[in-house]
């Protein structure tokens, strides 16, 4: 083997080596290249992950806090609502008392007025007793066809009243009885209470 053989062969030798630590220092350059894109990528996707998880807490207090204001705001209305309608059950009990009571006075006033009546011409038929000897048996016998035609009259009109009385207070009692329902479901449908039996509520 010549020496220039030699020289050729340690030539390719040295650029072997020389490739070798080329791409030796190329691989550890790309491994730490990849190494840093992985960490920066590792730290973006935490600090990205972070900040999803920040807004997604202040979106859910956000909606927290929205739905406390309209649950509040909404329990007010309602209690604003049983509130009216707890004065104007009221209002239509004072109603019914007065009218019960103006009814009474009248019936008392009318019953005292036909006491009165009877009561004169009692006193009068009695004045007149004397002189009206003959025709007694006529007289008593008209007077009690009259009375007795009193009597049924008043009773007509006394029953007349209590039925219209009767009347008013079903009718009241049957809107008591919707307006309460109505409550109940308002309320229901908000706070989520079961709905009371409305057959037995009607009953």
């Amino acid at each position: 083997m010549g020496l220039d053989v030699i020289i050729g062969l340690a030539t390719i030798l040295v650029a072997i080596v020389g490739v070798g630590a080329t791409l030796y220092k190329l691989t550890r350059k790309l491994g730490n290249d990849i190494k840093g894109v992985r960490d920066e990528l590792r730290a973006d996707m935490t600090g990205f992950r972070d900040e999803l998880r920040g807004d997604i807490a202040g979106v859910r207090d956000e909606l927290r806090a929205d739905m406390t204001g309209f649950r509040d705001e909404l329990r007010g209305e309602v209690a604003g609502v049983r509130d009216k309608l707890r004065a104007d059950v009221a209002g239509l009990r004072e109603g019914m008392t007065s009218l019960r009571d103006e009814l009474r006075a009248d019936i008392a006033g009318v019953r005292d007025e036909l006491r009165g009546d009877i009561a004169g011409v009692r006193d009068e038929l009695r004045a007149d007793v004397a002189g009206l000897r003959e025709g007694m048996t006529s007289l008593r016998d008209e007077l009690r066809g009259d009375i007795k035609d009193c009597r049924v009259e008043l009773r007509g009109e006394i029953a007349g009243v209590r039925i219209e009385l009767g009347d008013r207070i079903d009718a009241v009692a049957a809107e008591l009885t919707k307006t309460r329902l109505a409550v109940a479901r308002l309320e229901g449908h908000v706070l989520g209470v079961p709905l009371p039996d409305t057959a037995s509520d009607a009953a």
